[in-house]
């Protein structure tokens, strides 16, 4: 959202690890950082929704530039990117 906070880590993940695994793997990705850095992770950041309508209002238009994505602007702006493997899908 534009009044939240900078994204420093975007977060890429498969949606087959179980939310528990995802959530330990960041937490033991950071646990000796004494500042734990501002995380952009799709599932918090964008409305999960079946809805084409609330899906499209996130991300625009099929023929808008990949670059004002949502995903792209994040990765833009992010000094790190956290990939978290997992088990389940590789």
């Amino acid at each position: 959202s534009p009044e939240g906070l900078a994204a420093e880590v975007f977060v890429s993940h498969a949606w087959g690890e179980s939310f528990k695994h995802f959530a330990e793997s960041i937490m033991e990705t950071y646990r000796a950082s004494v500042r734990k850095p501002t995380l952009w992770i799709c599932t918090f950041a964008l409305i999960q929704s079946d809805d084409p309508t609330v899906v499209a209002q996130q991300i625009g238009p099929p023929d808008a530039p990949l670059s004002d994505a949502p995903f792209a602007r994040a990765m833009q702006h992010a000094r790190e990117l956290l990939v978290v493997r997992n088990d389940t899908v590789d």
